[in-house]
């Protein structure tokens, strides 16, 4: 867990990339207390951006995100970025998050990675998995994630899944990320 603790503290501190936090609970069949794991995943500025959530899902907030979508294990976060010196440009803002997982996660997959088109916004989507290992076992998640800009702004949209059921949620997330538009 100290590994986990340190990965937290390590990328709040050296970023404030990469999309959104929630917290997923896990109980032994044993006696002990539930714990809270948080994902690796730091919070952001949810963007005044248009995306089309199903309805299944259900807004809530955590401690570092005003606005998540859940229905089961998957979850849907919706936040902004400000370029810096480190990033000028969404394709350095993408590899920037990518070495940050890689650098970070005990395992790490990149499973595709393209640019697509919707509406007249330019998308950089990338689909991952990663892994922690923790006290309580290996914490896994697929992630898909929409990097997009207004040339002021970055946006990211990241659904996620557990590995199990990400690809019976894939057809799902790619039409979130499809619904994308600025207001």
């Amino acid at each position: 867990m100290r590994k986990f603790y340190l990965f937290t503290l390590a990328v709040t501190v050296a970023i404030t990339v990469l999309c959104g936090c929630s917290d997923k609970k896990s109980s032994s069949s044993s006696n002990e207390a539930e714990s809270s794991i948080s994902e690796i995943m730091i919070p952001l500025q949810m963007p005044d951006i248009n995306v089309s959530v199903p309805e299944t899902y259900e807004k809530t907030s955590t401690e570092s995100n005003s606005t998540v979508y859940i229905k089961d294990n998957a979850s849907i976060i919706v936040n902004e970025d400000s370029y810096t010196d480190q990033y000028k440009n969404i394709d350095e803002y993408v590899n920037f998050a990518v070495e940050t997982y890689e650098k970070y996660s005990d395992e790490y997959e990149e499973i595709n990675r393209e640019t697509m088109t919707v509406g007249d916004i330019n998308i950089e989507l990338l689909e991952y998995t990663y892994s922690l290992n923790t006290d309580n076992g290996k914490f896994s998640k697929s992630c898909m994630t929409a990097f997009f800009t207004d040339d002021e702004k970055i946006y990211l949209v990241t659904c996620k899944d557990d590995n199990e059921s990400y690809s019976s949620n894939r057809d799902e997330f790619l039409d979130i990320v499809k619904s994308i538009s600025f207001k």
